[in-house]
């Protein structure tokens, strides 16, 4: 069955992100359409692979949490 917008997924994406499950999803598909389209691809790869990485690294590294710098300084 399809999550309803009330569904505890959804819940669980707007808890966790702080963003509004439509917003991500809508931004995530306008990526895709990008990408598949050929424009732009080089800025949303690179936004993807690298720029959001290394701002998520750098989230890590100040947090007191370990766990999270295993995880995002693993990736480079």
């Amino acid at each position: 069955s399809t999550p309803t917008p009330d569904s505890s997924a959804w819940s669980t994406i707007k808890e966790k992100t702080g963003i509004s499950p439509i917003i991500l999803i809508a931004g995530v598909l306008g990526a895709l359409t990008v990408v598949f389209l050929g424009h732009s691809e080089k800025y949303v790869t690179n936004l993807t692979g690298i720029l959001f990485p290394a701002y998520m690294s750098m989230k890590a590294i100040e947090s007191v949490d370990e766990d999270d710098d295993k995880q995002w300084c693993t990736y480079w």
